[in-house]
């Protein structure tokens, strides 16, 4: 393993010096030779250096059989393989497309100050700690709209302190390669919302039959709801805890200045129209 791991260095500086030597050249002032366009050697550069990642990747064994330190490692260094598919799906929306109903619940329930912070919050760690503390169970996680993205994308459940360390790290360096924007643009793309979906755009087709853009307040507070629990809070199995849940995202999305206390009252009050048919009654705390 050890081996493995100073292979892996080696050649992780390698590639990394190519890169950095291909961004320096993009950087310098002066004028590149007239036989060659910048635009055609920025391309041969960029090819060069996949041909050497392809070739160093080759000396490797299979990355399935990596510790898992050195496949955290890729992933910090070539975080776009991961990505540039997810981007390039057909249901994937940019974050004009995802209605700011959404966006706002999003952040209000999952990480209320994400534009303000670092990859990872402090508050939210305290706040979560006591929290957990006081409730004697673990009420809330603590972990930003970024850490939990990362997460998603290349970590699994374990709850380990090794792996919130794993997660910290890829936290910033994701937010050293994106901005807040694409962060959250990603997060609504790629997130489990449950009933076999993943991201809003899906989400919000199966369970309302129209595009994210258009979600009114209560459609937007339930879909921000299901990323907590999402098996059990699915509004076809379980419409009264899906409901439940949509009141605290509303809550939220008020106590942190998205909505007035009176848009607030009347979501809670709107009834929510399922695509199966179904309605989500607050009006008499009823589904009909």
């Amino acid at each position: 393993m050890f081996t493995m791991i100073k292979k892996f260095i080696l050649i992780t500086l390698v590639v990394a010096g190519l890169y950095g030597y291909h961004n320096y050249g993009d950087d310098r002032s002066d004028s590149l030779p007239s036989v060659a366009p910048r635009e055609k050697i920025t391309q041969e550069t960029d090819e060069s250096l996949i041909r050497a990642k392809n070739y160093a990747l080759g000396l490797l064994p299979a990355r399935e059989s990596w510790p898992e330190p050195v496949q955290i490692m890729y992933h910090m260094i070539f975080m776009e393989e991961t990505i540039n598919p997810i981007r390039a799906r057909k249901d994937y929306l940019p974050l004009e497309s995802l209605s700011m109903n959404l966006q706002h619940a999003i952040i209000a329930i999952e990480d209320h100050d994400f534009y303000t912070h670092s990859a990872i919050s402090m508050d939210g760690i305290v706040r979560a700690m006591m929290i957990n503390s006081s409730a004697g169970e673990i009420l809330q996680g603590g972990s930003t709209i970024t850490q939990q993205l990362v997460k998603n994308l290349f970590l699994s459940n374990e709850q380990t302190m090794s792996r919130k360390v794993l997660e910290a790290m890829l936290a910033f360096v994701m937010e050293s390669k994106y901005s807040k924007d694409d962060i959250l643009e990603l997060y609504l793309n790629s997130t489990y919302f449950g009933m076999d979906c993943y991201g809003a755009n899906r989400a919000c087709e199966n369970l309302f039959n129209k595009a994210p853009i258009i979600m009114k307040l209560e459609e937007a507070a339930l879909l921000a709801g299901l990323p907590n629990s999402p098996s059990t809070l699915n509004p076809y199995k379980n419409p009264q805890g899906a409901q439940k849940r949509q009141e605290r995202v509303l809550d939220a999305i008020q106590h942190y200045g998205f909505l007035t206390q009176n848009q607030c009252r009347k979501a809670k009050s709107a009834d929510v129209y399922l695509r199966n048919g179904a309605v989500i009654s607050h009006q008499d705390n009823m589904v009909l």
